[in-house]
């Protein structure tokens, strides 16, 4: 990490910058280590392993300077962040400083396009519209458009000899009067059913 006053690299057990003094820039890894070093030092205090003296030595241990001049730890009572301004302790939430943060951006892989999706999309609609057509030419659609193929077909059911060219469109003209009874028969016995099971 470079010095926020001199750009001098400073490496991570120095507290200070060995070429103008200036405090070494935080890092959030800086305060989850002082958390864990403040952590492992009540424990040991509060399980009688460290004498007093000792807990209040390195209790000067575990705090963090800051390069504005301050300086972080936590407080033992209330297990709360403190910033020291140089005449008295004040309750803090840490900061994460605003290199770091860009550097953590910058770092982050870029979302990779999704051209796997697009691809499955445009297959989607490729077969849509194959099949549109192959219905479309099978049916007539292409050539008359949905309503004037029903108004040919309903026509064909009419009429028992029709010219060829109204074949080719539609189709035979019995097949469909025989397609269109017995669908006519299916939806009379579906809706006889369906009145029947309300009625009971």
């Amino acid at each position: 990490m470079n010095c926020a006053r001199c750009g001098f690299a400073v490496t991570e057990p120095n507290k200070y910058c060995p070429n103008c003094g200036a405090a070494r820039p935080i890092s959030l890894q800086d305060f989850v280590n002082l958390e864990k070093r403040t952590a492992d030092l009540l424990l040991q205090y509060s399980n009688r392993t460290v004498t007093e003296e000792t807990y209040r030595q390195n209790l000067q241990d575990c705090i963090l300077a800051d390069p504005f001049g301050g300086s972080w730890m936590i407080d033992q009572n209330t297990r709360e962040w403190q910033w020291f301004d140089g005449k008295k302790w004040r309750k803090r939430n840490p900061y994460i400083p605003q290199t770091e943060a860009t550097v953590t951006a910058a770092l982050k892989p870029a979302g990779r396009p999704r051209i796997w999706l697009w691809a499955l999309i445009g297959v989607g609609l490729a077969l849509i519209l194959v099949e549109t057509a192959i219905v479309g030419w099978s049916g007539g659609w292409l050539h008359f458009g949905p309503r004037q193929s029903f108004a040919v077909a309903a026509l064909a059911y009419r009429l028992d000899d029709t010219p060829p060219a109204l074949s080719l469109y539609v189709g035979s003209p019995m097949k469909i009067r025989s397609n269109c009874q017995m669908v006519c028969t299916i939806l009379k016995q579906l809706t006889r059913g369906v009145i029947a099971s309300t009625l009971v």
